[in-house]
This record gives C-alpha cells, sequence and structure tokens, in this order.
C-alpha cells in the first residue's frame, strides 16, 4: 500500500485539471471583440495559477500522510484527493468561461476534456482508496498519470505554461 500511496502522492503533485464534465468553449458572442491568444492564454494561466496554490496545502497534507497506515489517515487522504477534485472542478468552470480565439478553440476544447478525464480519474481514486481496493486505485493512477502527461503537452502547446506545471 506504501506504494501505491507514494504513486499518488506524485500524481496528485504534478497538478489536477478538472471537471467531471465537459463543459462547452466558448467562442465571443456575435457583435463581440473576437477575444486574442495572448488575452485567453494570460487569463487561463491567471485561473490555473490560482488553483495549484488552492491546491498546494492540501498536497502538501496528502504528502504528510505518506508514512500512515491509520484508518484516520486513510480518511483524511480519501477526503484531500475529493478536496482536490472540487476544486478542480470549480477552476474548470472558471476556465471555460474564458472566451478562446477561434483558432484555439478545437485545442482548448481537447484540453478542457482532457482535465474532465483528471478529475474522473482522481475522483475514481479517491473511491478505490476509501473501498481498499489497490488493483483499482493502481488502475486510476496510471491513467491519471497519461491523461495529465498529454494535457501538459496540450496546454504547453497553447502557451499555457501554469496550465502545465
Amino acid at each position: 500500500m506504501r506504494v501505491l500511496i507514494i504513486a499518488v502522492i506524485l500524481v496528485v503533485l504534478a497538478g489536477c485539471g478538472s471537471s467531471g464534465h465537459v463543459p462547452t468553449v466558448r467562442n465571443a458572442p456575435a457583435g463581440v471583440t473576437v477575444p486574442t491568444h495572448a488575452a485567453f492564454v494570460a487569463k487561463a494561466d491567471a485561473i490555473c495559477a490560482h488553483l495549484f496554490a488552492q491546491e498546494a496545502p492540501l498536497k502538501a497534507r496528502f504528502g504528510a500522510l505518506e508514512s500512515s497506515s491509520s484508518t484516520v489517515a486513510e480518511a483524511e487522504r480519501v477526503s484531500i484527493l475529493e478536496h482536490v477534485v472540487a476544486l478542480a472542478r470549480a477552476g474548470d468552470k472558471q476556465f471555460v468561461a474564458v472566451p478562446v480565439a477561434p483558432e484555439d478553440s478545437a485545442r482548448v476544447a481537447k484540453l478542457v476534456t482532457g482535465f474532465s478525464e483528471e478529475a474522473t480519474d482522481l475522483h475514481n481514486v479517491a473511491i478505490a482508496f476509501a473501498n481498499h481496493e489497490r488493483a483499482a486505485a493502481e488502475g486510476a493512477v496510471t491513467t491519471l498519470s497519461k491523461v495529465q502527461a498529454q494535457d501538459k503537452g496540450l496546454a504547453l502547446g497553447l502557451g499555457l505554461h501554469k496550465c502545465s506545471s
């Protein structure tokens, strides 16, 4: 179990995307100034930076629980994971509200889908931990790691350096 906890710590520390649903990426309404790529990047990266700042103390606490196998520590780890998921979902709502330059809409939609998958996978890790299902937790961690790597590439491709941390 200790190896699994370490794996989860590494994945959680890598960052989490967001929501469990895939919202629609917004384009500028008719008659409104078309957003620029630079404006999107600035707003989206600010949202990610704020999200990561909110998650940091939770991730630190999760890491501090690594050596404990008590029932209380296990319950706290599950609670922390769910809190990170909730923060990510709230961040996602802010992220998709940022107008996207038309040339970026397809790539941003793909990134938002990935963020949704990340949150779902992290939620699945929490459920597996809560149910003491080691194999399910390992599978969810593996899937989460793959999605995070893909999302990091998408974010970097869009110039979202804070969102790819």
